[in-house]
């Protein structure tokens, strides 16, 4: 019995809002998630500042409308808060997208990318690197809508299903489920 082995060429990076939302997804972000002063003080410090900000400006606002001070005394807070969320809801996908665009214009990303996949790990490949990866060392799959995605530590791999038919993406999806035996749908 012959060793299944897949081949596929991307031409051209990976679609920014593809590797967008594969990074989203990412089980490990790339910053450390170890308990110390600074990983619980600073998001509390930021979304206070959020939250006041909010409450402040949503005050402001209710006060021009010539509402009753009770109204105003019920609604900012509680306006101001969820306008402070939204904000950094915002500000935080706004920030992954630029990350994304400025990594895919470095020069490991820009070219045309080879995937190969195999029993024993998955291979990107570009002119300028190439990234092995054992499927023990693959913590999470996902088979999103418009790509597989391949978790290991911090890092997010990007198979697009736009290379593939829909049959090789099944038949792909398979052998990958199979290998890695670490599988969100």
């Amino acid at each position: 019995m012959s060793e299944l082995v897949y081949e596929f060429e991307l031409i051209g990076p990976v679609d920014a809002g593809l590797m967008n939302k594969a990074i989203k997804q990412c089980p490990r972000p790339a910053f450390s998630k170890s308990i110390s002063l600074g990983t619980i003080v600073m998001p509390l410090l930021e979304g206070a500042f959020h939250a006041a900000g909010g409450i402040v400006f949503v005050f402001l606002v209710l006060q021009r409308m010539d509402l009753s001070p009770q109204v105003v005394g019920i609604a900012a807070p509680l306006l101001g808060c969820f306008l402070a969320i939204a904000i950094m809801k915002l500000t935080s996908h706004v920030k992954r997208t630029w990350q994304v665009k400025q990594m895919l214009k470095s020069p490991i990303y820009k070219d045309d990318t080879m995937f190969f996949l195999s029993p024993e790990k998955f291979t990107l490949r570009t002119e300028n690197v190439e990234w092995n990866v054992r499927w023990p060392a693959v913590e999470k799959t996902v088979n999103a809508s418009e790509g597989f995605f391949f978790y290991a530590g911090a890092f997010t791999y990007v198979l697009p299903k736009s290379i593939l038919s829909a049959d090789q993406a099944d038949e792909v999806w398979s052998a990958i489920e199979s290998w890695s035996g670490k599988i969100a749908q």
